[in-house]
């Protein structure tokens, strides 16, 4: 599989993390090992600076005050939000995600 083009996920999580945040990270790190694409991580932790350079989707969603943690982000765009996402949908929408 081409993997030219990445999917960028993003994740707002608690510091410290509490067992959501973890199981957040979680469910991401699982899905990114079981796709053959070329997936990136980057989580941020609330109230901490961070080194990456956050998508204009998450500095706006930030900058609202109306997220939630633990968030999640795809390619700049809230996916989730304080509750976990469902593992299989999640999945699904990284597969028809195209990398080429």
């Amino acid at each position: 599989m081409n993997k030219n083009f990445s999917i960028r996920i993003e994740l707002l999580l608690a510091s410290p993390p509490t067992k959501k945040c973890q199981k957040l990270l979680q469910i991401f790190e699982e899905i990114k090992d079981e796709l053959d694409k070329n997936i990136t991580i980057d989580v941020y932790y609330a109230g901490m600076s961070n080194e990456k350079n956050p998508s204009e989707g998450y500095k706006k969603a930030v900058r609202s005050k109306r997220i939630r943690i633990p968030a999640s982000f795809i390619n700049g765009e809230k996916y989730s939000s304080k509750s976990l996402p469902n593992k299989n949908k999640l999945k699904n929408k990284l597969k028809g995600i195209n990398t080429k």
